[in-house]
């Protein structure tokens, strides 16, 4: 669900279905990613409930 555009600035809350896998991807300025519920998990770490992970590019 679009929340927010900016120029080249986007926010969107995204509800992914547990065990979803993604492909690499880059974002153009990185990415920023809050947890609300669950766990998130990639190859760098695993962010548990209420966790902010920050991947700049």
């Amino acid at each position: 669900m679009p929340l927010h555009g900016f120029e080249e600035e986007n926010v969107a809350l995204v509800k992914w279905p547990q065990g979803e896998r993604f492909q690499p991807h880059s974002h153009f300025g990185g990415e920023e990613i809050l947890v609300l519920s669950g766990e998130f998990q990639d190859e760098y770490g695993q962010y548990p409930q209420y966790s902010c992970y920050v991947a700049l590019t």
